[in-house]
């Protein structure tokens, strides 16, 4: 159905291109969209053909307010701008704590970063706690043993006490250096029938983590 946006007159909310409209000129008040329950990813112009370029769409995706964050199948592409995709460590680009993030299938709903992407996309590093993946798939470009030092990073970096977190019917894989990596103090990260496959290293839990597998 169609989507309703309503005007808020003392809004001064940044623009995020898909629950949140700023009018050029207008210094305050913003467009909102009214919703009930899952954001859905392509209100903020993703596509998921595998071949276009989603990844702004991906990222503002994280802005919006909702704790439940909806990708349909498709396949998502992720190329390298100099910055990670989702990242709490260096930038704000994170779901928020408590957030179910989930798709339509491991087969189905795919992220996918382009060869060349050279930088951990995933970072989990302010304390999240209470997050949940499932039905869907993070992928590199990796296939294969790389000679290039510079393309060998990690899918999921989590750093700083990261604590119950739930991976479900996940699959992570083609990652040209670690899967996903688990340090800091982080405790009850549990995998429940997930896949790693085609990564350098499947999971590395540096010590004093609690993972349940």
């Amino acid at each position: 159905g169609s989507n309703i946006f309503e005007w808020d007159s003392a809004s001064t909310d940044a623009d995020n291109g898909g629950t949140i409209i700023e009018v050029t000129g207008v210094v305050t008040g913003r467009y909102k969209l009214r919703y009930d329950g899952s954001v859905n990813v392509k209100w903020f112009g993703a596509v998921g053909d595998g071949i276009t370029d989603d990844t702004v769409a991906l990222r503002n995706f994280t802005k919006a307010d909702g704790t439940s964050f909806y990708l349909p199948s498709g396949e998502y592409v992720v190329s390298y701008d100099g910055e990670k995709l989702w990242d709490s460590y260096t930038s704000d680009t994170m779901f928020k704590e408590g957030s179910y993030v989930w798709g339509d299938g491991e087969s189905s709903t795919v992220i996918r970063f382009e060869y060349g992407y050279n930088t951990t996309p995933i970072v989990f590093g302010s304390n999240e706690k209470s997050m949940s993946f499932s039905n869907l798939s993070i992928l590199g470009s990796f296939s294969g043993v790389s000679d290039d030092p510079s393309y060998r990073y990690i899918g999921i970096r989590m750093v700083d006490k990261q604590e119950n977190f739930t991976f479900t019917n996940v699959t992570i894989g083609k990652f040209p250096s670690i899967g996903i990596q688990i340090q800091g103090l982080c405790k009850n990260i549990t995998f429940d029938n997930c896949t790693f496959n085609n990564n350098a290293e499947a999971l590395l839990v540096v010590a004093r983590c609690v993972v349940l597998c």
